[in-house]
């Protein structure tokens, strides 16, 4: 089980969403099997001391690594199972956040043990517990659940090390020599999430934008969210998610737009996104307007309800790239579904490219000028077939012009023309074309 940990202690460290009523996991423990117990009661007397620093283990075998992970496989499906089955925490579903933290922090704590029973002097990681620490207090949840966490943690993991001892494992000085780095270990995590939670701000503005950040994730999610975490936390800030929301996707930069605490707000995917309320997204546009205007044109989409919201985000997003690109008109804001179908082309490029190359591979034959004039002309004459005159109105040529330029294409179509389905793929093949030259 070699943990493999991607961005910053910040970054890996997510709110725990739900109440805090349950009482701490210290207490249920020791009402465990006796072996259990005593384990429980040899830690929590190691964690109230203070901790030892060991800078390695010579008597420890430089093959501990290779000894001990495989016997950690599973560590964390242990764990889950006993926060899930333990009475006094009362989560028989753990929402991804509270299931993301514990994963997290077993997977680290494990390679901080390694490291610490090696004598390396890589990091310590100590800012992800921190961060632990005050992401629990800004989700208004108590300091004794997530040491409560913390302790399961090390039972699970203690346990399996115990399995390290006896005929051809380690002998008792190596056992005490590791007992004393895991459980000094122990100590300082836990040390850590205190310090991270007592230095959290507790304002209720602050609780309240936190958790605003974190439903703004939630909405994002992919996989999406699970109801339970969505709807318990969307509660806590009495946020309408069973109402349709409209979605906007947006240039400008976080610190340029002072944003209601009705609306949710966050970076998704290389984009500043904004959830609104649908019923109050007017006066919320109006009121940003002028902001909104600094980071170049947005666009929107709308969502029924809350599972929607990643589809809708999906769309404006792509809608804002189009644009950007020139295949879509400019507009201070864009209505991605106006522009459906190319949504609905650009959603697979590498299919749109190839149904562009098959239907209009013809015209590589012509010179630029002409292939532009004829496509330019195919163009109109689909949006407006048999009429001439409103085809020559739009290119500004005469009509006998476009009825000269309808037989040159209809030799090199042949009956494409007059056959609906060949129409309607040519129709496609030059919405491809505009996406991928950004011409419109």
């Amino acid at each position: 089980m070699r943990p493999h940990l991607a961005g910053t202690a910040q970054q890996q460290a997510r709110v725990i969403e739900g109440s805090d009523q349950s009482p701490g996991l210290a207490r249920s423990r020791l009402r465990l099997a006796p072996a259990r117990a005593m384990a429980a009661i040899l830690m929590m007397r190691v964690m109230a001391r203070p901790a030892a620093q060991p800078t390695g283990s010579p008597s420890l075998p430089s093959d501990l690594r290779a000894r001990f992970a495989p016997l950690l496989e599973g560590a964390e499906e242990e764990l889950l199972a006993e926060v899930r089955g333990d009475p006094p925490i009362g989560l028989a579903q753990i929402d991804e956040a509270t299931e993301h933290n514990l994963r997290v922090g077993v997977r680290a704590a494990i390679e901080q043990l390694f490291r610490k029973a090696e004598g390396s002097p890589g990091s310590d990681d100590r800012q992800l517990y921190l961060a632990h620490g005050r992401a629990q207090r800004l989700a208004g949840r108590s300091l004794d659940e997530m040491l409560g966490f913390y302790r399961l943690g090390a039972l699970v993991v203690w346990r399996r090390a115990a399995r390290l001892g006896g005929p051809g494992g380690l002998n008792a000085e190596q056992m005490t020599r590791l007992a004393d780095t895991f459980f000094a270990l122990a100590h300082d995590l836990s040390a850590a999430v205190s310090r991270g939670y007592a230095e959290a701000p507790a304002s209720q503005a602050e609780i309240a934008r936190h958790r605003r950040q974190e439903l703004f994730s939630l909405l994002l999610r992919a996989p999406r969210a699970s109801s339970a975490a969505v709807e318990r936390l969307a509660a806590t800030l009495a946020w309408p998610i069973a109402e349709p929301i409209l979605v906007l996707v947006t240039g400008a930069h976080t610190d340029a737009l002072a944003v209601h605490h009705e609306v949710l707000s966050g970076p998704h995917d290389d984009h500043l996104g904004l959830l609104i309320p649908a019923d109050r997204a007017a006066w919320h546009l109006a009121s940003l307007e002028r902001s909104l205007a600094s980071g170049g044109p947005s666009a929107r989409a709308h969502a029924t309800d809350w599972h929607e919201v990643p589809d809708a985000f999906r769309h404006a997003a792509l809608a804002l790239r189009l644009a950007r690109a020139g295949a879509i008109p400019e507009a201070p804001v864009i209505d991605a579904e106006r522009h459906a179908a190319l949504l609905l082309i650009a959603g697979d490029r590498p299919l749109a490219a190839r149904l562009a190359a098959d239907r209009l591979g013809a015209f590589e034959e012509l010179s630029a000028p002409d292939a532009a004039r004829l496509l330019d002309t195919l163009a109109a004459w689909l949006d407006a077939p048999g009429r001439s005159q409103a085809v020559a109105d739009r290119l500004g040529v005469h009509a006998q012009t476009v009825r000269y330029r309808l037989r040159q294409l209809r030799d090199l179509l042949d009956d494409d023309l007059d056959d609906p389905d060949a129409r309607f793929e040519l129709a496609v093949a030059l919405r491809a074309r505009r996406i991928e030259c950004g011409r419109w």
